[in-house]
C-alpha cells in the first residue's frame, strides 16, 4: 500500500504541521498575555494620571480621587446589585437547587424593578 519512504515523508510532514500549529498557538497565547498586560498597565497609568492612586515608597496607595476610579464604581455597583437582589447569597450552603432558586428570584426581582423604572419614563 505505502512504501516505507512515503510513510516516513508523511510522518515528517504531519509532525511539521503539528509543530507549526503548536507554534501558532503559543504565539497567540503570548500575544493575548501581552495585550492583557498592556491593558492592565494602561489602567494603572490612567489611575495615576487621574490621581486615583499614588505610588509612595514603592507601594500603591489610594489617591485623593480614589472613589472616582471606574473600577471602584463598578465594584460598588456590583455590591449594590448583590445586596439588593441576591441578599441571601452569603447563606449559600452548596445546594445547587437552592442556588438556582436564589438566582431566579434575584433575576425576577431585577427584571421587575427594571420594568417599573421603564414604565415611569
Amino acid at each position: 500500500m505505502f512504501r516505507e519512504d512515503q510513510y516516513f515523508e508523511a510522518k515528517v510532514m504531519l509532525r511539521s504541521y503539528k509543530d507549526a500549529q503548536d507554534c501558532i498557538k503559543t504565539s497567540a497565547e503570548r500575544k493575548m498575555n501581552l495585550q492583557n498586560y498592556e491593558n492592565l498597565v494602561n489602567i494603572i497609568i490612567d489611575a495615576k494620571k487621574n490621581r486615583g492612586i499614588e505610588f509612595k515608597y514603592e507601594e500603591v496607595q489610594k489617591g485623593p480621587k480614589f472613589q472616582n476610579l471606574k473600577e471602584i464604581k463598578l465594584f460598588q455597583f456590583s455590591n449594590f446589585i448583590f445586596k439588593r437582589y441576591m441578599n441571601t447569597f452569603d447563606d449559600f450552603n452548596g445546594d445547587y437547587d437552592g442556588l438556582k432558586k436564589q438566582l431566579n428570584e434575584g433575576l425576577f426581582n431585577m427584571k421587575r424593578d427594571y420594568d417599573l423604572a421603564n414604565q415611569k419614563q
